[in-house]
């Protein structure tokens, strides 16, 4: 399955350099700025601003590590990339395990 371009998104603290061995190697990586969230948003809602800064045209796949791999999730249910491709990550917040949830609820 050929694609024109790799849109992926780095985790949490990482940016586009992140993927920089990949695109010196010739690889169509693009690792776009993601938009700033805005007060309210959750994960989906996130994603709809971020797949409406996308070019989408062609043909493409979307990824992306960690954190960046949940985002691509939602991102790609918004459109119709050829294949997603998740590094590290989970599918959904209900894959963490509990005990980091329970951490991150002890901790707000």
């Amino acid at each position: 399955m050929a694609v024109d371009r790799l849109i992926v998104f780095p985790g949490m603290g990482a940016d586009g350099r992140l993927f920089g061995p990949q695109i010196a190697a010739g690889l169509p990586i693009e690792s776009p700025p993601l938009v700033v969230p805005q007060r309210g948003d959750d994960l989906p809602t996130y994603a709809a601003r971020v797949r409406d800064s996308l070019d989408l045209t062609g043909s493409y796949a979307i990824g992306g590590i960690s954190l960046g791999g949940m985002l691509a999730c939602e991102v790609a249910q918004l459109c119709q990339p050829r294949c997603l491709i998740l590094i590290a990550t989970c599918r959904s917040g209900r894959s963490i395990p509990r005990y980091y949830r329970l951490a991150e609820w002890v901790s707000l």
